[in-house]
């Protein structure tokens, strides 16, 4: 979007990074009154990946380089907020004898994903209008906000009748 719709060079492209890097920075920070509990924080882990999702989604429709950035800080709050709460309810569910272990996937699976979503969507960029390729990864994003919301929902209901809430 940098370059070809907003004709910003690389400097936009840095402008983009700076935008993510804070909103990754700010957004554990927005989260933290939501780990109070386990059900909480699940549920607070989909509406992240749904803000995530939303920004996104209205990212194609900003005219300039400066509407949009403020938008991929709103979609990395949501980013940011939801890579720390999942790390800290993996550190919480998972007994010590494996917490390496499954950190080690984590992270690989993570990493994996991160390349075949760039992967995927340099090669779609070639041939599409970007506005679809983004509008295409949101929509991925928002689904998976619901498959989460909808998967955790037993976890969720075990957890608030163990704790008696």
């Amino acid at each position: 979007f940098s370059l070809r719709v907003f004709d910003a060079g690389d400097g936009g492209t840095g402008v983009f990074y700076a935008f993510r890097g804070l909103g990754a920075l700010i957004g554990p920070f927005l989260a933290r009154p939501f780990v109070r509990d386990l059900p909480t924080m699940f549920r607070a882990i989909g509406a992240s990946i749904g803000i995530y999702g939303v920004f996104y989604a209205v990212f194609p429709f900003a005219p300039t380089l400066w509407t949009a950035a403020p938008l991929v800080l709103l979609a990395h709050l949501g980013g940011g907020a939801q890579w720390m709460m999942t790390t800290y309810g993996l550190q919480r569910i998972v007994p010590d004898r494996l917490r390496g272990r499954v950190f080690s996937f984590d992270f690989g699976l993570v990493t994996l994903t991160i390349a075949m979503s760039n992967l995927a969507a340099g090669w779609a960029a070639g041939f599409l209008d970007l506005a679809v390729v983004m509008w295409s990864l949101a929509g991925i994003s928002l689904a998976y906000a619901g498959a989460w919301t909808a998967a955790t929902t037993g976890i969720r209901r075990r957890e608030r009748e163990r704790s008696g809430a």
